[in-house]
């Protein structure tokens, strides 16, 4: 903390992002400090039910209340094609997708990171005359980060804060790994639904914004489908157009 306030307290700067270190919430001795602009998060490798549940449930969930409020980003998300800490299996992009994804709707919006394993560390392996790490960017996680932006920056992403409270059946109850996490802004015009794996949505009808335009966002691919809802009294199903993780976005029509 010393060194903080002595290098960036008195001085312009770029905009400083505090890490403390995968899995770590030590930030509130940091909170009333000028020079911190940002708070940073991260799972690194750490890829089971546990960090799930700690992203779900973990400082997270605290922070959109906390005050004063910073922004909060995932600074260290699992490396494609990387080992987990615990396991053998490498990290797909189907991992990668499903954290940024969750970790940019449980906060407010304020960015999220990649990162491949073999440009991490440089790996200069041959691989059809290229190196490895040359290779590595054409991984295809690396693609859909450009739909994750493209779908992002389309919409009014600064005016939305999580709404957890808008999914009337919520399956990471039981499994963190399904948690639906969902996001909207005060002015009920603008929501923004990620589901991991179900196949059904189930929301409160009063989380919809007024005469929605409802559509889904195939993260994998950026194509847009319409969405059709089955209308209940006070809750509304929302079934996807298949298997895999999507995202629902639903505007106040115009």
């Amino acid at each position: 903390m010393r060194i903080g306030r002595e290098v960036f307290a008195d001085t312009p700067h770029a905009p400083v992002i505090l890490f403390p270190g995968e899995l770590s919430s030590s930030f509130d001795e940091f909170r009333k400090e000028n020079w911190v602009d940002a708070f940073g998060f991260g799972l690194g490798q750490n890829m089971n039910s546990d960090s799930a549940k700690w992203l779900i449930s973990g400082p997270l969930s605290r922070e959109s209340s906390t005050q004063p409020a910073r922004p909060f980003i995932n600074v260290l998300p699992p490396m494609e094609n990387g080992l987990p800490a615990h396991g053998q299996t490498r990290i797909t992009a189907d991992d990668v997708r499903r954290i940024a994804w969750s970790s940019l709707l449980l906060t407010p919006p304020a960015g999220v990171s990649y990162g491949a394993q073999d440009v991490a560390t440089w790996n200069t392996t041959k691989q059809s005359k290229l190196p490895t790490w040359q290779v590595s960017l054409f991984l295809p996680g690396a693609k859909q980060m450009s739909q994750l932006q493209a779908g992002i920056e389309s919409l009014e992403w600064w005016t939305l804060h999580p709404a957890p409270k808008s999914i009337s059946a919520q399956p990471g109850n039981e499994n963190p790994n399904r948690y639906i996490a969902n996001a909207e802004n005060d002015a009920k015009t603008l929501s923004l639904t990620y589901l991991p794996e179900d196949r059904t949505l189930n929301l409160f009808l009063e989380a919809l914004p007024s005469a929605p335009v409802i559509h889904w966002l195939n993260p994998r691919t950026g194509k847009i489908s319409s969405a059709v809802a089955v209308v209940g009294a006070r809750t509304c199903q929302l079934p996807t157009p298949d298997k895999g993780d999507w995202v629902l976005l639903a505007q106040t029509g115009k």
